[in-house]
C-alpha cells in the first residue's frame, strides 16, 4: 500500500498549544492515524513538533478515549444522556444554572456555547480553562505583539518562565536570532533553574512569585517615571542584585529590537495576572519591543469570572453547572466545592482516572472536526482529519441535540466573544505598588515546611510519557529533613496527602519544592485562591510538609 498517496495523507494544525504548528497524518487501509508527517513547509515549524504535537496519533487512539456517555459511572446511549439532562436540569430556574467552557473549542463552538446560555437564559457563563495562561487576555494600552519575523530579527529576548520547556519548538527561531550575533542577548526571569535559564546571558533568578515585580524594575529603570516602586526595594523582595538589574536594563537600551516572551506554569505564580500586564508593560510605550504570550490555550472571558460561580455553588445558589471542553473538572482536583452541584454535567475526551458521580458527555479533539480557532499568529481554519471517535461528538453537535431536546427550533447564532481588555498602566502599576508592599511585610517563619511550585514540561504532556510522581528538593532540604534520595516520602498539603519519590535537583534552591503538574494527582497539593482583580481562580505556589514513609 501507499502510505504517502495524497488520499492518505491530511494536514491540520497541532491542538496542543498557540504556537499554531502545521502537522500531517498518514493512515493505514483501516483509516487509522499510522504515523505523523513532518510538514516542512509550514511557515511556523517548518516541520518540526514538540512532545505534544508527536503525541497526536497516540491521544487520538488513546485506550482512554471515551466512547459513551457515562452517568454516575455506568455507561447510557446519548439518547438517554441528553433526555435526562434535558428534563431535569436544565429545566431549573436560570439563575440556578452556570454554564462554562474551556478549551479545545473552535470559534463557532464558542459563539453556539453564548447563544445556548442566552437560549436558557443563564447570566453565569464561565471560562473553566483555569491556567494561568488564560490571564494573557488582559493586556495594557500601547502593547504590540510580536510577529514570526520579529522573532527572527530580534537582537534581544527577555524571557519570563521556562519558555523552552514549556513550548519547545520557539527554542529554534529565537536561538537562531541569538546566535546570528556575538552582540546579541537572553534574558531569562525565574524562580527555578530550567533548561531555558541555561541558556540566558544573563539569569535573573528570583524568589518564588517575584517575577512581575523584577519586569516592573526594569521599566522603571529604563523609564525612570514609576513611582512607587523603587528598584532598590524590588531587589530586596525578589533576591536579585539591583547591579544585575541596572546591567540588564542597560543592555535593552542599547539592543534593539527586542522581544519579550512570557509563559506560566500551573502552581508557579502567585499573581498571574499582574505578571501577564507586568510583562507587557515592559513593552508599552517602548520603541523597538515586542510581546508574545505563550500558553496551551486562551479562552474568552464569559460573562463572570470563574470565581464568582465558584462562590455561588458555596453558598447553595448554584444548583447545576454544564461544561464544555476537554478539561474541566478533571484538570482541577482541589475544586471540592462542585460536590456541591445538585448536577454536574461535563464533556471530555478521557475515562477519567477516578469516579466520577455526574453525567460525562464523550467530546471530539479539534482534529476531529472543522472550524477556526487562534493561534498566537493570528486566526487560522483547521481541517478535520478523521472522523470522531466511535460514540464521541463535537461539541456544535451535542449543543445541536440539547437545543432539539429543550425544543429550542429557531436559528442559533456563532457568536464569538474572544475579545482582549485593556488596561490602564496607571492601574498597573497600584496594582504592582500594592504586591510589593505585601510582598515586603511577608517573611516566612516556617521552618517545617517547603514552598511547593509546579512545573508544566511539554514531555509531560497529559501523563503520556511521564507519570511525575516525583518531587525535587535541594539537597540541602534532603538532610535537613533526614529523607532519601530515589525513595518514597509522605507529601502533605493543605488537603490531601500524597506518596512520590524523593529526587535532589538544583533547579531550586534551599525552602523550594518542584513538582510536575501534567500529573492530575500531583495537582492536589496546591490551594486555590480567588483573585480579586478579575474574580478568578488561581492555584498559587503553596506550603507542604515532607516526612519519610514510615
Amino acid at each position: 500500500m501507499n502510505l504517502n498517496s495524497s488520499n492518505r495523507l491530511k494536514s491540520s494544525i497541532c491542538p496542543f498549544c498557540l504556537y499554531g504548528c502545521e502537522l500531517a497524518f498518514t493512515y493505514d487501509e483501516n483509516y487509522l492515524v499510522f504515523n505523523v508527517e513532518y510538514a516542512g513547509q509550514g511557515e511556523v515549524n517548518q516541520g518540526r513538533l514538540c512532545p505534544r504535537g508527536n503525541a497526536v496519533g497516540i491521544v487520538l487512539n488513546h485506550k482512554r478515549r471515551l466512547a459513551y456517555p457515562l452517568y454516575n459511572n455506568k455507561e447510557v446511549d446519548w439518547d438517554k444522556a441528553l433526555s435526562e439532562i434535558a428534563a431535569r436540569p436544565l429545566r431549573q430556574n436560570s439563575e440556578a444554572i452556570a454554564i462554562t467552557f474551556d478549551r479545545n473549542l473552535t470559534e463557532e463552538e464558542t459563539g453556539l456555547i453564548y447563544d445556548f446560555a442566552e437560549r436558557l437564559g443563564v447570566e453565569n457563563l464561565a471560562c473553566s480553562y483555569l491556567e494561568p495562561e488564560s490571564y494573557f487576555v488582559y493586556s495594557v494600552e500601547d502593547c504590540l505583539d510580536a510577529e514570526l519575523a520579529d522573532i527572527e530579527n530580534a537582537k534581544a529576548f527577555v524571557l519570563i518562565g521556562d519558555v523552552f520547556g514549556q513550548t519547545p519548538v520557539i527554542a529554534k527561531p529565537i536561538l537562531n536570532a541569538r546566535y546570528a550575533h556575538r552582540d546579541h542577548r537572553i534574558f531569562v526571569i525565574d524562580s527555578i533553574l530550567t533548561r531555558t535559564a541555561g541558556f540566558a546571558d544573563r539569569f535573573l533568578h528570583c524568589q518564588p512569585g517575584s517575577e512581575p515585580l523584577v519586569v516592573l524594575a526594569l521599566k522603571s529603570l529604563l523609564t525612570r517615571e514609576i513611582k512607587g516602586l523603587a528598584p532598590e526595594q524590588i531587589a530586596e523582595v525578589s533576591g536579585i542584585k539591583l547591579t544585575l538589574l541596572e546591567e540588564v536594563a542597560n543592555s535593552l537600551t542599547k539592543l534593539k529590537p527586542i522581544v519579550v516572551v512570557c509563559t506560566m506554569s500551573f502552581g508557579r505564580n502567585d499573581n498571574p495576572y499582574l505578571l501577564s500586564l507586568a510583562s507587557k508593560s515592559l513593552v508599552a510605550k517602548s520603541d523597538g519591543m515586542k510581546f508574545l504570550g505563550l500558553g496551551e490555550a486562551r479562552s474568552g472571558l464569559g460573562k463572570v469570572g470563574f470565581g464568582q460561580i465558584l462562590s455561588a455553588i458555596r453558598e447553595g445558589k448554584i444548583k447545576v453547572l454544564l461544561n464544555f471542553g476537554t478539561d474541566f473538572p478533571f484538570l482541577y482536583p482541589q475544586l471540592r466545592d462542585l460536590a456541591e452541584l445538585e448536577t454536574m454535567i461535563a464533556t471530555a475526551v478521557f475515562r477519567p482516572n477516578q469516579l466520577a458521580p455526574y453525567f460525562i458527555l464523550p467530546t471530539a479533539l479539534n482534529l476531529e472536526k472543522n472550524g477556526t480557532i487562534n493561534t498566537l499568529w493570528g486566526k487560522v481554519k483547521i481541517n478535520k482529519i478523521l472522523e470522531p471517535i466511535s460514540g464521541s461528538k463535537t461539541i456544535s453537535e451535542i449543543i445541536t441535540l440539547l437545543n432539539q431536546k429543550l425544543n429550542f427550533t429557531a436559528k442559533i447564532g456563532t457568536k464569538t466573544k474572544n475579545h482582549e481588555v485593556i488596561i490602564p498602566l496607571k492601574q498597573v502599576y497600584e496594582l504592582a505598588r500594592e504586591f510589593l508592599n505585601t510582598k515586603s511585610q511577608t517573611e516566612s517563619s516556617e521552618t517545617d515546611s517547603l514552598l511547593l511550585v509546579g512545573e508544566k514540561p511539554a514531555i509531560g504532556f497529559w501523563n503520556i510519557f511521564d507519570k511525575e510522581d516525583v518531587i525535587k528538593i535541594n539537597l540541602q532540604d534532603l538532610q535537613r529533613f533526614n529523607l532519601k534520595q530515589n525513595e518514597p516520602a509522605k507529601v502533605i498539603g493543605p488537603a490531601v496527602e500524597l506518596e512520590l519519590l524523593v529526587k535532589t535537583t538544583n533547579q531550586v534552591p534551599p525552602g523550594i519544592a518542584l513538582v510536575g503538574v501534567n500529573r492530575i494527582e500531583n495537582r492536589q497539593l496546591f490551594t486555590t485562591a480567588i483573585d480579586k482583580a478579575t474574580n478568578n481562580v488561581i492555584f498559587p505556589p503553596t506550603r507542604v510538609r515532607l516526612w519519610q514513609k514510615g
